[in-house]
């Protein structure tokens, strides 16, 4: 469980507050930006699993499905804001299930994370809600500018809630470091 955890914060972290917004725009049509990002979810992987050789198939493993949904996703699905959103997301969290289940089945649970269970848990759910702020976002900029304009929270959203979610998660990001240093 541990395993499959770690697989999850570390997407969570990678895919949102990680993942610039010139990234996010550019990997659908750069295969040199979308190795970037897809770097960038192995590093952060690699990381939490203690920087272990023998994490390396899997972190490997892992990039090369998230590379293949990421260049799947603007070629088979619509590009409709949050339904491709979601579905891209389902296809992810797909991946690392199976990633998580081949792993414990080939190598038994071999590898674990470097942050406490506890740590790794609250970890989680904060990403999770900054996945959801993202949602949030994508939702409001799908909205027509009229509507928005009548809402304050709308308006809010849409100019600044993104900043917050990245902000908010380099933060995270940077507890998640400290902790990793002071407990080894």
């Amino acid at each position: 469980m541990e395993l499959l955890m770690t697989l999850l914060l570390a997407h969570l972290l990678a895919d949102f507050p990680l993942q610039s917004n010139l990234m996010a725009s550019l990997k659908n049509n750069s295969q040199r930006v979308l190795a970037l990002h897809v770097f960038v979810h192995m590093l952060v992987l690699w990381g939490l699993l203690g920087v272990k050789w023998q994490a390396l198939p899997l972190v490997i493993f892992v990039g090369l499905a998230h590379f293949l949904v990421d260049w799947l996703k603007p070629r088979v699905l619509p590009q409709n804001g949050t339904k491709t959103f979601i579905l891209d997301q389902l296809a992810h969290v797909g991946c690392l299930v199976l990633a998580a289940v081949g792993e414990i089945k080939v190598n038994g649970e071999r590898i674990s994370p470097v942050i406490s269970h506890d740590i790794l848990g609250l970890a989680l759910i904060i990403s999770f809600c900054l996945a959801l702020m993202v949602y949030y976002w994508l939702w409001t900029n799908t909205l027509q500018d009229e509507i928005v304009q009548r809402h304050r929270h709308l308006r809010w959203s849409r100019a600044k809630l993104l900043v917050l979610q990245q902000r908010t998660g380099f933060g995270l990001v940077c507890l998640l470091g400290l902790n990793f240093f002071l407990r080894h």
